[in-house]
């Protein structure tokens, strides 16, 4: 469910930002992004700790990064944007 909303904030977050070009968009992308991946990532090694769960499961938070990061190259078209986003999230 957390994914799910995460995916959802996100892209309502990119149409809000597409009409702004520059810094600015890869930015704050890349933070939310970030802080995302983080959060859930964490979130899955806590409940391992808990509760058996199958590898799928601790690869969800990145695949859904990956489909987001797809999805932002769609909207922008731009490999220079996308791995702009790439390198805000890793902060």
């Amino acid at each position: 469910m957390e994914i799910l909303l995460s995916m959802m904030f996100g892209l309502g977050l990119r149409m809000i930002l597409s009409s702004t070009q520059g810094r600015l968009y890869a930015a704050m992308i890349g933070v939310w992004e970030g802080a995302c991946l983080r959060y859930l990532t964490n979130q899955a090694a806590n409940t391992a700790n808990r509760v058996p769960q199958t590898n799928s499961d601790s690869l969800d938070p990145f695949l859904s990064f990956g489909v987001r990061l797809c999805i932002d190259y769609f909207i922008t078209n731009s490999c220079a944007q996308l791995f702009s986003i790439a390198l805000w999230s890793m902060l």
